[in-house]
């Protein structure tokens, strides 16, 4: 089972040595699994949240264009662990702003450092359905681990985060996710 935020982060402060602001990062985007934080690296993770704050427009936007550059970027540059860490930062970005806009305590939130992107999004996606986008995510991490292609998977995610960040559900409803796959054709 995975472990708590809190154990991750002591046991990267005492038996890494990390900085205590650091240790708490890595611990709330390392998804219960001690292990991974090994593979992380904050300034990378911090570059890799950029990326999803530049896709998460790129999906509220619909620019398709961009959303496929992202998405072939993380397949060709990342291994599996990088695919969930993009995965798991995403998660917990999208917490964060479930968080912010249902408090407005930046003490709660792990992306501190973002506060004023995180409000930006709050007061532009007030009715996004930020839980189900969550959830999306989660959906996606099995796939990855399946071996299912990471740039079909991320092109996906975006254009269903494109309805639910309106509000609406996604065009393709989860019963016919089979519908993505590229190439497919009613006769």
């Amino acid at each position: 089972s995975p472990l708590k935020t809190q154990q991750i982060e002591q046991a990267l402060i005492q038996q890494d040595g990390l900085p205590e602001d650091d240790a708490s990062y890595l611990a709330r985007v390392s998804g219960g699994n001690y292990a991974m934080t090994r593979f992380f690296d904050v300034g990378t993770l911090k570059k890799t949240r950029e990326k999803i704050i530049e896709y998460l427009r790129y999906a509220y936007m619909l620019d398709a264009v961009s959303i496929t550059e992202t998405a072939q970027d993380w397949q060709s540059s990342e291994n599996l662990e990088g695919q969930i860490a993009i995965l798991n930062v995403m998660e917990v970005f999208l917490r964060d702003l479930l968080v912010y806009r249902s408090t407005e305590n930046k003490e709660l939130i792990t992306n501190a450092d973002q506060l004023d992107v995180i409000k930006k999004f709050c007061e532009t996606l007030s009715e996004a359905r930020l839980e189900d986008m969550i959830a999306q995510v989660n959906s996606c991490k099995p796939m990855v681990y399946r071996n299912v292609q990471p740039k079909l998977i991320f092109t996906a995610l975006a254009f269903r985060f494109a309805s639910l960040m309106r509000d609406q559900d996604p065009v393709i409803s989860e019963q016919d996710e089979w519908k993505h796959l590229p190439a497919f054709s009613e006769s």
